[in-house]
């Protein structure tokens, strides 16, 4: 991808998926497209990491770098994005935490970050907006949040599956009323059945 691109600065939509052999790194240069709306650029063989400017791009409600070659950590400011409703870097090779607070964007109702190398624990604020969690096949320890049902009251899929998750399923799960697919197979999760989990 040409630096030069972000000379492009009243673009709002910027479509690069499915573009196998479009290769390189992201440029910085697009933090300066501040009236992007929308990047689409799945399927391509993107390398290095994410610019931390990225949060600059303030009216993004909508990235997807699904399936390329990112490495390295999530820059922070991604969890500055109050405008995103998808975000999407499934099929990565992600590195270390999720920025903190990402999940508990306000408007954020699809969150894919599938089959990476990511660690830590869950996050602990969940947004009222999620509907969609994406987080399987990665290293993500620790349990889930206590407060998971009370928090993203619309959330309807819930894939955290070959993690390496511990403890019990949380009560709150039989507040997702909403929920149609929940998976968190392969992990070492341990204590009682929930009764009445996502009990309509």
């Amino acid at each position: 991808v040409p630096s030069e691109i972000g000379s492009m600065a009243a673009l709002q939509e910027l479509h690069l998926q499915y573009n196998e052999l479009l290769t390189g790194t992201v440029p910085s240069s697009l933090c300066e497209m501040t009236a992007l709306g929308y990047i689409n650029a799945i399927t391509n063989r993107l390398t290095g990491t994410l610019p931390e400017c990225i949060a600059q791009c303030t009216r993004l409600t909508y990235l997807n770098f699904d399936t390329n070659l990112l490495s390295g950590s999530l820059p922070a400011g991604l969890a500055q994005m109050t405008q995103v409703k998808y975000m999407m870097f499934g099929a990565n090779r992600l590195e270390q935490d999720l920025p903190r607070g990402i999940a508990a964007l306000p408007l954020l109702m699809n969150m894919v970050f599938d089959t990476n190398l990511l660690t830590g624990t869950l996050p602990s604020e969940w947004g009222a907006s999620l509907e969609t969690m994406v987080i399987q096949a990665n290293s993500f320890s620790g349990s889930l949040s206590s407060n998971l049902g009370h928090s993203s009251p619309r959330l309807q899929q819930f894939l955290a599956a070959s993690n390496q998750l511990t403890g019990p399923l949380p009560p709150s799960l039989g507040l997702l009323t909403k929920m149609d697919y929940f998976d968190v197979a392969d992990n070492f999760l341990t204590g009682r059945w929930l009764v009445l989990v996502f009990h309509a």
